[in-house]
């Protein structure tokens, strides 16, 4: 006794040489300019920054208005005691003024409407202004 039939895999056509040359003729008709018509490449791929590698400027800018603001904190720290000589805290003031210019310097990658502009101008100036303070002497005894 026999059982069902069971089809077997559909028969596929092997593709001879004619088909292959009909092909390539194909591919490469010429057009009414006379040169081969070409497929355009594909757009390039945008350059991907490995993450961690480069922040992103408002990352940039937060971390240095954050330095910035303590090195204000620990500067008003030692402008108040009294046995820290202003001599003495000089180095701090440079270190501000380094972390000033460069938060500028970033100052014009954040576009007019960030709300992270408007904080970056106003610890700016802040600290540009304590820093003309202290270079002009106003915490020097008489």
């Amino acid at each position: 006794m026999k059982g069902p039939e069971i089809p077997g895999p559909p028969q596929q056509e092997k593709a001879g040489p004619a088909d292959f040359k009909t092909f390539l003729e194909r591919a490469t008709e010429k057009t009414a300019g006379g040169a081969p018509e070409l497929q355009k490449p594909p757009a390039p791929v945008p350059l991907l920054e490995p993450a961690g590698l480069s922040p992103k400027p408002d990352t940039r800018i937060v971390e240095g208005i954050e330095r910035l603001l303590d090195l204000m904190e620990l500067y008003q720290r030692r402008l108040g005691s009294p046995q820290v000589t202003l001599h003495e805290i000089r180095p701090l003031v440079a270190q501000m003024e380094a972390e000033k210019d460069r938060l500028a310097s970033l100052a014009d990658t954040l576009v007019q409407t960030s709300p992270l502009k408007d904080i970056l101008n106003h610890t700016l100036v802040t600290s540009s202004v304590e820093l003309m303070k202290f270079d002009r002497g106003d915490y020097e005894g008489p």
